[in-house]
């Protein structure tokens, strides 16, 4: 009974990071622009846009060194998603927009490179 709750639990999760996974990838592929159009459209100071294009792209460097079809990648995918919905939460959308462009950036570079 405990292995069908953890088996049922596993699968629920494993799920969950597939369809995360999915909707990652589909928002990458369509999220086309380039850094330099994400920097000019920022009405934020540069160095703030730079900041915030860093900061995504160490948080998912960091979700890309796990196995790709591990528990840890799946948090850490989920705390970039949970990241930029927090920035969005407080009403700062351009942040939320240039933090996850910076985080999509090296999640299609790992994907192109492991094709």
């Amino acid at each position: 009974m405990i292995h069908n709750k953890i088996s049922r639990r596993a699968t629920l999760l494993l799920a969950t990071f597939t369809i995360f996974a999915i909707s990652l990838a589909t928002s990458c592929s369509c999220s086309s622009s380039s850094e330099d159009d994400t920097v000019k459209r920022s009405s934020l100071p540069r160095d703030i846009t730079e900041k915030l294009m860093e900061h995504g792209r160490n948080d998912a460097k960091k979700a890309m060194e796990y196995p790709e079809d591990s528990f840890e990648r799946a948090n850490a995918l989920l705390y970039i998603r949970a990241t930029e919905s927090k920035l969005r939460a407080k009403g700062l959308k351009q942040s939320a927009d240039i933090y996850i462009h910076g985080a999509n950036q090296v999640i299609n570079q790992h994907q192109e490179a492991h094709e």
